[in-house]
Formats: structure tokens, sequence, C-alpha cells
């Protein structure tokens, strides 16, 4: 029983806190900080690219002088001569999801865009309108 007694009566030792530094000190701290993570970052982009490097490099030495469904399309595609219109089919069914897109964002826009000037209003009485029409296009006459 005292064995217990004696570990409840052990109270956990308060840290110290962090010694107080100057302005100085501090930016150089910030500073020092940002180096390290810029550098961290710039390295794990890098081994990023050459992982990914080495892996195409090692796919397209397994499938080196074998027949793929890519060199059959593509020799399929010259065969018969039909780049032309499949690049006006792709470019039609490019075309159409941009413009399909466009509107999609501006109806989105055109429905929350009231209650996001309410709620601007709401925060800030005297905020002056920007003068962005409903669906959130500059005005004709404004310079982009």
């Amino acid at each position: 029983m005292s064995a217990q007694k004696k570990r409840r009566s052990k109270k956990p030792e308060k840290p110290t806190p962090p010694p107080k530094l100057t302005k100085n000190e501090y930016e150089l701290a910030v500073l020092n900080t940002t180096q390290r993570y810029g550098i961290i970052r710039f390295a794990i982009i890098w081994v990023g690219i050459v992982f990914v490097a080495f892996l195409m490099y090692l796919s397209i030495q397994t499938i080196a002088g074998q027949s793929t469904t890519f060199n059959s399309a593509l020799e399929w595609n010259v065969r018969f001569g039909i780049s032309e219109g499949l690049a006006w089919v792709l470019a039609t069914l490019f075309g159409t999801g941009y413009y399909l897109k466009s509107n999609q964002h501006k109806r989105y826009i055109a429905t929350h865009a009231p209650r996001l000037a309410e709620l601007e209003s709401i925060i800030d009485p005297q905020r002056s309108s920007s003068g962005l029409r409903k669906d959130g296009e500059s005005p004709h006459g404004d310079p982009q």
C-alpha cells in the first residue's frame, strides 16, 4: 500500500517555458524555419519527379518491342485517315464540356451571390458594391 501512495503522491513536473525571444531572434527563427521548409519542399518535389520518371522508364522498358493497344489504335488511325474527323469530334466534345461547365459556374454564382451580398452587408453596412453583374461578370464597359 505504501508503494501505491508513493506513486500517487508524485506530482508531474511542470515544463519550463521557452525563453523569451527578442524581435530579431524571433524573425531569425521564422526565417530559418521558412528556409528549412523550402528546402524540404524542394527535395520532396524533385524526389517525386524522379520517381515518376523512373516509373515511366520501367513501363517503357517493360513494353519495349511488344505490340500494344496504343500502337494498334495509332496504326488504325493512320491506315484509315480519320485524324481530321477525330480532331473535329474531340474539339466538339471539349468545347461543349467547357461551355456547360462555364454555364454551370455562372448559374452557381447567380444563385449564391445574393446571399453572399446579404452576409457582407450584415458584416459591413458601409461596404460598396463591386459593380459586377448578377452572373459575376464585369460590366461591358469595364476593362478586364
